[in-house]
C-alpha cells in the first residue's frame, strides 16, 4: 500500500482548516488524520484528531486555534476507524495566524 499525498489545506472559515490529500489503491477502510503543535520540523508529538470513511480525501479541522503552527499527518488504516495504520505516512504544515 502506497502513501496519501497530502495536497492543498484551505482555511473555509476562521479557526478551521481543510486538509485534501490524493488517495490510495487499493483504497483502505479509511484514512487516520493526526496533528502535532508546531511547524513541520520542529513539530511535537502527533496526537489522533479524526478518521475519514474510504474513499474520503479531505478533512477539516474544526478545533483549531488561530496564531498557533500545526502539522498534519494523514494514515492509511485498515478498518472503518482509522484505529489500524497503514505503512504510509505523510504530513504537511499549515501555518496560520490571526491579526
Amino acid at each position: 500500500m502506497s502513501a496519501p499525498a497530502i495536497g492543498a489545506a484551505a482555511t473555509p472559515v476562521e479557526n478551521q482548516i481543510t486538509v485534501s490529500w490524493t488517495g490510495i489503491t487499493p483504497t483502505p477502510g479509511s484514512y487516520a488524520i493526526e496533528r502535532a503543535d508546531g511547524a513541520c520540523g520542529s513539530e511535537g508529538p502527533y496526537r489522533p484528531l479524526g478518521a475519514t470513511v474510504g474513499p474520503a480525501t479531505s478533512f477539516t479541522d474544526t478545533s483549531r486555534a488561530g496564531g498557533f503552527d500545526y502539522s498534519y499527518r494523514v494514515i492509511a488504516a485498515a478498518d472503518g476507524a482509522g484505529r489500524v495504520p497503514g505503512e504510509g505516512r505523510k504530513r504537511m504544515r499549515q501555518r496560520h495566524r490571526h491579526g
